[in-house]
């Protein structure tokens, strides 16, 4: 596993998106105490194309003024690399009945390959 380390200073930057080198992709919390939170960074290096993460932690108050990194005097960032994932959401609609986002009826062609006519109410219901 290959890694790359920095100053806490160059990580804070990073995390701050001010890094010409590294792009943020996920930034998101581990988990929450009282007094702050625990995240864990994935960052692109641009140079390399390659993916890094790290974990960092925040304060959530302005009592706890922690800034990512700042009591490290040396961070490592981790070589990870990125997967495809199917997920499973739950939803309250019956599946059945779901239609999908930017269903339009018209825009459905119910015959494939066979040419459309269009029929007056007259041919359709015998009126």
């Amino acid at each position: 596993m290959s890694k790359i380390k920095f100053t806490g200073e160059e990580a804070r930057t990073i995390v701050y998106e001010d890094s010409e080198d590294f792009k943020v992709i996920q930034d998101g919390i581990l988990e929450t105490s009282r007094w702050s939170e625990l995240h864990k960074i994935v960052v692109q290096q641009i140079s390399t194309s390659k993916f890094f993460d790290s974990i960092y932690s925040r304060g959530l108050t302005e009592q706890q003024d922690e800034q990512p990194y700042e009591y490290e005097d040396e961070v490592e960032f981790y070589e990870v690399y990125p997967i495809s994932v199917i997920t499973t959401q739950y939803t309250r609609d019956n599946p059945e009945d779901a239609k999908p986002i930017g269903y339009n009826s018209d825009e459905i062609d119910i015959n494939p390959g066979e040419e459309y006519k269009e029929e007056s109410t007259e041919e359709l219901w015998g009126v």
